[in-house]
């Protein structure tokens, strides 16, 4: 058998427990956890105390230590400990999307100049494997687009609320009890934690680098049960989608609601799970789906990397394509709530039902001047 892996394990909340289960489950990989990182050590009565530390500068100068799983959450704190395990030469996986989608030009190149590795395989859809097979589809095709519902817990209650007739309260409820749902839901029903993940994505499938608050993004908070029912009487299934598409030079980049059609592609993937298409010129649509919220669904992609690593397989290194720009997307068709049906002009309709209306093809600039009057709004795809 090959030499054991020494690594540290910081954090051993829901993603780090996870992680841990599933390294004693899969002795094959050969990672050893040799120290874990926790603020309070008591709390882990069932824990080999020898195992658990409060002292990061421990784990880094210990030279015996060669890898390092953050699972700690985002924060300065994590940043620090990601960047600070590369400068030492150490490897490093994480599943932190926020950190990922901020600091990914800056951490991937310092892991390259420390003759280091750095993973990050379930910082975009969970346990949807897209990190790795995206950027094996670049070395022999073009990307045109990456696009998919990134997020569980608004999946999970756009599922709800359809399936159950619920209101998106109640759908919420439901999400937090089933655990999918944190105490603030913030940024999974504002479309910030999708924005982050295809921030990651456009990364990887183009070489241009768009700080995630700088995305187009238009959440789910604001949906009723009245919005639901007449998506459902049109065909319709709404779901939060992100794309990152090529036009040209330039990358349109966004998260918005989008009614699909109800026997598409997207319509099936329900609950917490995730789905991601990636199309290339040659190769056509390639899709991937799996959970996409949970401990064991993310642990299990950390997991992956932990396999790349004691393979040998090469991490991804930024390197920023300077022909390549961003923009926010610019024409579309629209479906809207609005407050005042008589204050949206007539050649902007396609379809009215009370305050329930259907744009023809506009531009994204004349639906944002009529923001004040648009209680929901969701983009109409042919997918």
């Amino acid at each position: 058998m090959s030499k054991s892996i020494s690594a540290a394990l910081l954090g051993l909340g829901t993603v780090g427990y996870g992680v841990r289960r599933l390294l004693e489950e899969n002795r094959g990989i050969n990672i050893e956890i040799k120290k874990i990182l926790v603020r309070q050590p008591e709390k882990h009565g069932d824990i080999d105390p020898g195992l658990l530390t409060t002292d990061l500068d421990g784990i880094i100068s210990d030279p015996g230590i060669e890898l390092v799983i953050e699972a700690m959450g985002a924060g300065a704190f994590g940043y620090a400990a990601i960047r600070r395990s590369l400068v030492s030469g150490k490897s490093v996986i994480t599943a932190d999307k926020e950190i990922v989608a901020r600091h990914l030009p800056e951490l991937s190149t310092l892991a390259e100049a420390r003759d280091a590795r750095f993973y990050f395989e379930a910082a975009a859809g969970g346990a949807v494997p897209v990190i790795r097979n995206l950027l094996a589809i670049r070395k022999y095709d073009r990307v045109e687009s990456v696009a998919g519902i990134v997020n569980g817990t608004a999946n999970y209650i756009l599922t709800q609320m359809f399936r159950r007739d619920i209101d998106f309260a109640s759908a919420l409820a439901a999400a937090r009890e089933a655990g999918f749902a944190e105490a603030d839901p913030e940024d999974d029903v504002s479309g910030i934690d999708s924005a982050r993940k295809i921030a990651i994505l456009a990364a990887l499938a183009y070489d241009v680098f768009v700080p995630s608050e700088h995305i187009y993004r238009y959440g789910i908070a604001n949906i009723t049960k009245e919005d639901i029912a007449f998506i459902k009487s049109i065909g319709r299934v709404v779901k939060l989608i992100a794309f990152a598409r090529r036009r040209g030079e330039t990358i349109e980049i966004g998260v918005e609601p989008t009614l699909v059609h109800g026997d598409g592609v997207f319509a099936g993937v329900e609950d917490e799970d995730n789905a991601i298409f990636i199309e290339g010129k040659a190769s056509g649509n390639l899709g991937f789906s799996g959970k996409g919220a949970g401990r064991y669904p993310t642990a299990a992609a950390v997991l992956s990397d932990c396999l790349a690593y004691r393979e040998g397989v090469k991490s991804f290194v930024f390197r920023e394509d300077d022909g390549i720009s961003f923009a926010s997307p610019e024409r579309g068709q629209y479906y809207l709530r609005v407050a005042d049906p008589a204050a949206i002009p007539n050649f902007l309709i396609s379809m009215r039902r009370g305050n329930h209306i259907i744009t023809g093809e506009i531009d994204w600039r004349i639906l944002a001047r009529l923001a004040d009057n648009v209680a929901f709004c969701g983009k109409i795809m042919n997918i």
